[in-house]
């Protein structure tokens, strides 16, 4: 049903464009918490991990870049959803690398925290980070001065404490 402007209403008399925003509105106020807990729990943390993957296809318009933190806080490994967002343009490293920033800024996550940076093995992405957090080939380990992790063990106690063995 159109309305007296011409744009399309629903039942209700509402515009979609005005429905999505007071979903959008309802939201938020969860939206801040989940954020605020997140950026707390991860700057207490040493040594965080995010995960950086692209989503684009032939069959949809618009591509997408998502990232994933992993971190320890008390005890355990934890890991949130960091965020979403739309990429306009090429798929070049300066693009990604702006996607990227855009998530970790609307989470108030300063990139110094980062300890690295897990992804697929694109040439665009790795492009995007290889100056920030240096770059892995396989079979490359990339411990120098460390022991090199051979396994981890997650117990199963109440306690969900991780630990890492050495070889």
């Amino acid at each position: 049903m159109r309305g007296p402007e011409g744009k399309r209403q629903t039942d209700s008399g509402t515009t979609p464009l005005e429905q999505s925003r007071a979903v959008c509105s309802l939201l938020d106020e969860p939206l801040q918490v989940i954020k605020k807990k997140t950026v707390r729990k991860v700057g207490g943390s040493v040594g965080a991990s995010v995960n950086v993957d692209i989503w684009s296809a032939k069959c949809i318009k618009d591509s997408f870049i998502a990232a994933t933190i992993h971190y320890v806080g008390d005890g355990s490994l934890k890991n949130a959803f960091l965020g979403l967002k739309r990429l306009k343009g090429r798929h070049d490293a300066q693009t990604i690398k702006w996607g990227y920033l855009k998530i970790l800024n609307s989470m108030g996550i300063n990139e110094c925290s980062i300890y690295r940076m897990v992804t697929d093995s694109g040439a665009n992405i790795v492009c995007a980070f290889k100056n920030k957090y240096g770059v892995l080939l396989h079979g490359e380990t990339g411990n120098a001065g460390y022991e090199e992790v051979t396994a981890v063990s997650i117990s199963s106690d109440e306690d969900d404490r991780f630990y890492l063995l050495r070889r």
